[in-house]
């Protein structure tokens, strides 16, 4: 959860089963901070920021929970964007998400935390709109707003291939969410 102070966040970490255990994850200075991820080990916080006091742009952070270390991830040297993170890869490495860096249109993408390198995995004359990532994370179901028809698309995190899901019915699909066995995916239409 997110506590705001007049000019800092502090992220708050609990387990709901012994509320005693509540405390302190993360301080940052400034109030516009957004928690947006945490990693399975609980060491390092994906982190967005307005870009410049922009509505339409943001920054992306990462955050060392055990160092206090923040480091910008995007955007680069000279580049703006928007960035809608989505979940951890399931290595950890690099974190999926969508972005319009230098681009038209919003498109799929991976951030990898170790060479710096945002890799767009999708090429669409259209925005993607939605993304989801599965329980096991090998599959990433996303959405393209295509001149208002909004097609249903699954991308494969080992091949980096997609393919349209064929038969969905039209209609403006609002919520995305896997099955427990990374198997089924529910969409409200």
């Amino acid at each position: 959860s997110l506590n705001q102070k007049s000019s800092s966040r502090q992220i708050f970490s609990v387990n709901p089963e012994l509320p005693a255990s509540n405390h302190i994850f993360v301080n940052l200075e400034g109030p516009n901070w957004n928690l947006v991820g945490i990693s399975r080990d609980e060491s390092k916080v994906i982190l967005t920021a307005p870009f410049q006091g922009s509505n339409s742009f943001n920054n992306l952070w990462l955050y060392d929970v055990n160092s206090g270390n923040k480091q910008l991830l995007l955007p680069g040297k000279e580049k703006k964007g928007s960035y809608f993170p989505i979940e951890f890869s399931d290595d950890e490495s690099g974190m999926y998400l969508i972005t319009n860096q230098e681009n038209e249109f919003s498109q799929l993408a991976f951030y990898n935390f170790k060479n710096h390198e945002l890799q767009i995995l999708t090429h669409f004359n259209w925005d993607v709109r939605r993304a989801t990532l599965s329980p096991d994370k090998t599959k990433l179901a996303f959405t393209v707003n295509e001149a208002g028809n909004i097609k249903l698309y699954v991308f494969y995190t080992k091949s980096k291939k997609y393919v349209m899901i064929k038969g969905w019915p039209v209609g403006f699909i609002s919520g995305m969410l896997w099955a427990k066995d990374s198997k089924t995916l529910g969409c409200q239409l």
